[in-house]
């Protein structure tokens, strides 16, 4: 199998390009292809989304990879791109139909996956470190600190060993975490049970390894920032999938090619005749 960091990289050769053309798609009249009509959209657009871009990635988080910036402006990019045909129809006073609010939502929604995913692959944490119980290790703002371990605690399948780990975020408290080391009876095997802390800012993750002697553990600690984006952005393309779904006008032609398969099926037999 291909994995990292090989597939890593060559995903985004093909996905970058699609990611600028989704910007395109949202100006484009496909019928009759004229985005040359809104050049000025687009450029205002581009304009928006490479200063935001820029502005938070090296400003705000002092990113200096290259996919951070790029995967955060292709971001703002889609976002601008999709709100601009809503916005000009409210400035117009123009309905809006719920294929065009489901398309903007969708839309929005593949925008806000990307920039998590981006984010949490450029700001991502992650760390080997061996603990002994009172001992802490740092990341970022982030402090791990082994509490406690506790052997020999008995599962419906299992045998496990249990550790408390407390997060504190700047020095103030932020989760606690229990990973564990099962073993398994019947199939005799041994498997981490990783402990995850969830929250709209980050996940926080600690899987407990084995001992590696002086009362110390080995453990593998992570910080992902923004994770939880990749999931309400999943949620917001089905939503908007959904809500396109509904629009009259889908119902109304289908409901006109009925009655014309009706209607030819009805004069079927005059023309024979």
């Amino acid at each position: 199998s291909v994995g990292a960091p090989y597939y890593n990289r060559t995903f985004l050769v093909p996905m970058l390009p699609l990611f600028a053309l989704v910007g395109l798609g949202a100006f484009a009249r496909w019928k009759r292809g004229q985005l040359g009509e809104s050049r000025r959209r687009l450029l205002a657009c581009l304009g928006i989304a490479v200063v935001l871009g820029l502005a938070l990635m090296l400003g705000l988080y002092g990113d200096r990879s290259l996919l951070g910036p790029i995967g955060v402006v292709l971001a703002l990019w889609i976002i601008c791109t999709a709100l601009v045909d809503p916005l000009d129809r409210l400035r117009r006073r123009l309905s809006l139909p719920l294929a065009v609010l489901g398309m903007t939502l969708a839309h929005v929604g593949l925008a806000v996956t990307l920039l998590g995913i981006t984010t949490m692959e450029s700001r991502r944490v992650e760390r080997d470190v061996s603990l002994a119980p009172g001992q802490q290790a740092q990341l970022g703002d982030y402090a791990f600190r082994l509490d406690s371990i506790k052997q020999d605690i008995d599962g419906p399948n299992y045998t496990a060993t249990r550790a408390r780990v407390v997060v504190t975020r700047n020095g103030k408290p932020d989760v606690v975490l229990l990973p564990e080391q099962r073993e398994y009876d019947v199939q005799q095997q041994s498997l981490a049970q990783a402990a995850l802390g969830v929250s709209w800012r980050r996940d926080v993750m600690v899987t407990l390894g084995e001992p590696v002697g002086n009362g110390a553990w080995s453990m593998r600690l992570q910080v992902r920032p923004l994770m939880r984006l990749v999931w309400l952005g999943a949620m917001c393309m089905a939503g908007g999938g959904l809500l396109a779904t509904l629009d009259r006008r889908y119902r109304r032609r289908r409901e006109a090619l009925a009655q014309q398969q009706a209607a030819a099926a009805g004069a079927a037999p005059g023309v024979a005749s």
